[in-house]
């Protein structure tokens, strides 16, 4: 994976994220800890086994990823900034443009407030201390 594919891996999931699993997403709640953090972490696969060169092939696995995460929902404890944060990251990513260009890719979360930078932050404080991987290697945690 490239330098700039793998900032822009990073920025998506930890930039942040506006599904409440605690009201009005859609997702269910209550998965296990273990079955969310392998739904998390399979973006990370999926963007090394992407094409460097396509943006496309990026932003369809980002966009797989999403359903991914909304199919399994959020564990429960999930604090509620980082569960915040998660929904503005799920929603950045469903209003992402098929045809994004690297430009766009690379400003994503640009707009946030700072509330919503906040919960972003949470969420990948939280997702760092339950679902610990490293963008460089596989993770060898479930």
């Amino acid at each position: 994976m490239t330098p700039a594919r793998l900032r822009v891996a990073a920025g998506v999931v930890l930039v942040a994220t506006s599904l409440s699993a605690c009201g009005g997403s859609g997702s269910p709640e209550g998965s296990s800890t273990g079955a969310f953090c392998e739904a998390y972490n399979s973006l990370f696969t999926a963007f090394a086994a992407a094409d460097p060169n396509d943006n496309a092939s990026a932003i369809k696995a980002l966009k797989d990823w999403v359903k991914r995460m909304k199919d399994v929902g959020t564990p429960n404890g999930i604090p509620a900034d980082a569960q915040r944060g998660l929904a503005l990251i799920i929603k950045t990513a469903e209003d992402l443009d098929a045809n994004a260009t690297q430009q766009e890719l690379n400003h994503l979360g640009s707009s946030f407030t700072a509330a919503q930078q906040k919960d972003g932050d949470a969420f990948n404080a939280w997702a760092t201390q339950e679902c610990p991987h490293s963008l460089d290697e596989p993770s060898g945690t479930s």
